[in-house]
């Protein structure tokens, strides 16, 4: 129960979600820990069934906040076993021939509950009715700001008189003079009912006539860029909705590609990344070959699998390839 004097979060936690889930002070400062890591660009992570799991390494959260005094890592699996029983967080484990297991965790939607999340902004159905009352309605020209909430990108709302984009005309795709296209509505149709349908099939909901007209022209009309927008939406673990979307077709965030610095990713994730890259199969084959040149089972044939894998890694993030 909530009280007027009572401070309102712990870390990033509200206190009072907290004493509804019988977590203590550590638990705030563990949970708000998972929320900042699981933003991080630099992790290891894989989809299972649709949903994101990122690996959480207990020694790294151990160092992080030594004020906790925890010192072990069966302490960190209690409480997180505990998150997993209340709803927050789903455990999955991802095994390994040559280097055990590795656990990986998906943020469960009841996670964002414990955060001061409050809906600040108007849904687009509110919003249209607000621009009737004020005889805008019919205005094109201006467009709303949107921020992709954490792609840092933003529709511009009030160009100025030297932009180039001072007209709705800068952001629509060209045409070739020489089109034959003889009924472009009847091809508009299309689009937007198949765009509709991927807007469904995400669970975007809350999109007005202007918000698909923006999707068509930041697109440039091309079904599949709106697709690569949506998974990389996915892949961020970023709220799903229309106002992302504009924006990151707009500042084509989802085809910056995100220099690794690979003198500063350990060895143990390189290993971990490349396990999943190559998958059981290879992983076993490139075992067995090693063994087979070395003559019997020792140490030296992880290490050596070891050596391997972080050269690949390093090949892949430099040169595009394993081979």
């Amino acid at each position: 129960m909530e009280k007027e004097n009572m401070k309102y979060t712990i870390g990033a936690v509200q206190q009072h979600q907290l004493i509804k889930h019988d977590l203590d002070i550590k638990d705030a400062f563990i949970i708000t820990y998972l929320k900042e890591i699981t933003t991080s660009k630099k992790l290891i992570n894989k989809k299972i069934a649709g949903k994101k799991y990122v690996w959480i390494d207990y020694q790294s959260l151990i160092d992080y906040l030594p004020a906790l005094k925890i010192n072990s890592k069966d302490v960190i699996a209690r409480r997180m076993a505990n998150y997993e029983k209340i709803g927050l967080i789903k455990k999955h484990i991802h095994k390994t021939m040559a280097y055990g297991s590795y656990t990986f965790f998906h943020l469960e939607e009841k996670f964002n509950t414990m955060f001061e999340i409050q809906k600040v902004e108007k849904d687009d159905s509110e919003l249209e009715k607000i621009k009737e009352k004020m005889g805008l309605l019919d205005q094109q020209n201006e467009e709303p700001t949107f921020e992709s909430g954490g792609f840092d990108s933003k529709v511009e709302t009030t160009p100025t008189q030297k932009s180039r984009h001072n007209t709705p005309n800068s952001i629509l795709p060209s045409k070739d003079s020489s089109s034959t296209e003889t009924n472009p509505a009847a091809s508009d149709d299309d689009f937007f009912k198949e765009l509709k349908t991927i807007l469904s099939d995400a669970s975007i909901k809350n999109h007005n006539s202007n918000t698909l007209k923006n999707i068509k022209n930041y697109s440039n009309g091309d079904i599949g860029e709106v697709k690569k927008v949506i998974e990389f939406i996915k892949l961020k673990n970023k709220n799903m909705n229309s106002k992302i979307l504009v924006a990151i077709l707009k500042d084509k965030d989802h085809q910056i590609v995100e220099p690794v610095d690979i003198k500063k990713v350990p060895r143990k994730e390189k290993i971990a990344f490349m396990i999943e890259e190559l998958g059981e199969f290879k992983i076993r084959s490139m075992r067995n070959a090693i063994l087979k040149e070395i003559g019997c089972e020792c140490q030296g044939v992880d290490d050596d699998l070891g050596n391997q894998l972080c050269k690949k890694y390093n090949k892949l993030k430099t040169q595009g390839g394993v081979e």
